[in-house]
């Protein structure tokens, strides 16, 4: 009978310890919005990319979750919108990949759209499920990669705007 009670007490303890190893678990939304990409003519038919920088500040989130994390564990995107501007629309691009890349970790492809519905000023992206991108929101900064696949040579600037949503995890 001892030996039972001491195998379930280890078992007990053992299943604390485990649990307790696996961080805070503490989710929060992070917002990146407006964010402005140019790409400068003239632009030809087929792939052109363009960037944004965006510094990283998760202060006021751990302030707000009460964490002291000192990484986030997981991140995934959960919306991304481009928006088209000026007179722009849809109807010059076949398709637009979003990326993300940092100065110490690999770029990686995380959401598309493709084919582009004609005629249409903004564009909801279909996020990757695979895609690891908890280290981008380890660096103090992150570039936000666009690669518009237009149709057409076009012979003017062409502006658009991203409105992205993360679900972050420490």
């Amino acid at each position: 009978m001892k030996i039972s009670t001491l195998l379930s007490i280890s078992f007990f303890l053992i299943a604390i310890v485990l649990s307790s190893c696996g961080g805070s678990g503490k989710k929060a939304t992070y917002k990146i919005e407006k964010a402005s990409f140019n790409l400068e003519a003239p632009l030809f038919s087929g792939a052109n990319s363009t960037q944004a920088e965006h510094k990283l500040d998760l202060s006021a989130i751990k302030k707000e979750l009460g964490t002291d994390a000192s990484e986030v564990k997981s991140a995934k995107l959960i919306k991304a919108v481009i928006y088209f501007q000026d007179s722009a629309s849809t109807d010059l691009a076949n398709s637009i990949v979003l990326s993300l890349a940092g100065d110490k970790v690999d770029m990686a492809q995380v959401a598309v759209a493709n084919p582009l519905e004609a005629g249409k000023k903004e564009v909801i992206l279909k996020g990757s499920s695979e895609a690891e991108i908890a280290e981008f929101f380890n660096q103090a900064m992150m570039y936000i990669v666009l690669d518009v696949d237009l149709k057409n040579d076009k012979e003017s600037s062409l502006k658009l705007s991203a409105n992205l949503e993360f679900e972050l995890e420490f």
